[in-house]
């Protein structure tokens, strides 16, 4: 056997996978992540179509401080993770019937002046998520009306990624709530008590559907929002990798925060999901799979900015592949030859 090939077609298969990290969800454990691990690439916030609280000025709910221009403002051109809360049925009705479509234009103007941002707007975030009241009566259609409505409304600022973000647990109803391609450009997916696959219903099978559902589309995905639930569990965040391994995942997006020092949160469950450090640096800040804005080590080196360093590594990897695949097409004189050697 030819290790030499075999070693190329590995370099091409890792110079292949890449996932942007993306940290959430309130501004302060937002910084205290910085602190400890550098910036990554996207950042998680959240909003709301009534009042656009949190977009443009501070607020916390009780839920750690949201604003989203501020972590626009942390370094040069971050991405955004922005899940818009659409206010249940009644709030589903107001924009159908055009009544937020100012807000809707000023959101547009939020994404217009951050234009080296890419901003993943999840519209209506986790739509199947029954506590949400999309679904009940009238049934999920004026979810679909509220939806277009908005991304219709957006079509024209280029630097939006419109997210369609399913609550990824039983009962799945993803074909009810589709809004069709044209007016999607992402799906999203939630991992909290799934990966542990001892919760019923919210076990990866749902999960797994919602790719499958996906490639269906031939939309990309992202994991919208995560965290290990009741406190930080090396087996969920390992499971987390075994998913990359056999799903194709664009952004990992994940909440690292103390839940019950926040009195929304508090008691509920979530527990303590700061990421574990010394994992989380060797799976992750020095994992080439995914784009990280720096890292603390290396912020002085402008090399290491917005993944470039990342990138120009992977390039290296994917001319190192490639010159190994050539070289061995020289030495043999043949395609047959290259073939043969593997077999061998």
């Amino acid at each position: 056997m030819n290790y030499v090939v075999l070693l190329a077609l590995y370099a091409l298969t890792l110079c292949g996978a890449t996932t942007d990290l993306c940290i959430g969800q309130d501004l302060e454990s937002i910084k205290a992540y910085n602190d400890q691990f550098g910036k990554p690439i996207t950042y998680m916030s959240y909003t709301n179509l009534t009042s656009l609280s949190g977009v443009f000025t501070p607020i916390d709910y009780g839920s750690g401080i949201q604003h989203a221009q501020a972590l626009l403002n942390l370094q040069p051109g971050p991405n955004l993770n922005l899940g818009l809360w659409l206010g249940g049925l009644d709030g589903l009705l107001s924009i159908v019937n055009g009544e937020l479509d100012y807000n809707i234009n000023l959101l547009s103007k939020f994404v217009n002046n951050n234009p080296t941002s890419k901003i993943y707007l999840r519209i209506g975030y986790e739509f199947d998520n029954p506590s949400f009241n999309y679904q009940t009566t009238p049934p999920s259609n004026l979810y679909i009306k509220a939806y277009n409505h908005i991304s219709e409304m957006l079509v024209n600022n280029t630097n939006i990624v419109r997210v369609w973000h399913s609550y990824s647990q039983e009962p799945l109803m993803l074909d009810s709530f589709w809004p069709g391609s044209e007016n999607v450009d992402m799906i999203g997916v939630s991992l909290f008590k799934s990966p542990f696959n001892e919760y019923g219903a919210e076990s990866m099978n749902s999960v797994n559907e919602v790719f499958d559902f996906a490639k269906s589309k031939s939309k990309k995905v992202m994991i919208a929002e995560s965290a290990s639930f009741g406190g930080t569990d090396i087996t969920w965040f390992n499971r987390i990798l075994e998913l990359m391994e056999s799903q194709p995942v664009e952004i990992w997006c994940y909440i690292s925060t103390n839940w019950d020092v926040q009195p929304q949160w508090k008691g509920i469950g979530f527990g303590d999901t700061r990421v574990p450090q010394s994992w989380w640096r060797k799976n992750v800040i020095e994992n080439l799979r995914f784009a990280k804005y720096s890292v603390v080590s290396s912020s002085s080196n402008p090399l290491k900015k917005n993944g470039f360093y990342r990138w120009g590594m992977l390039f290296v990897c994917g001319v190192m592949g490639v010159m190994m695949v050539l070289g061995c097409f020289w030495k043999r004189g043949n395609g047959y030859a290259l073939i043969q050697d593997v077999e061998e």
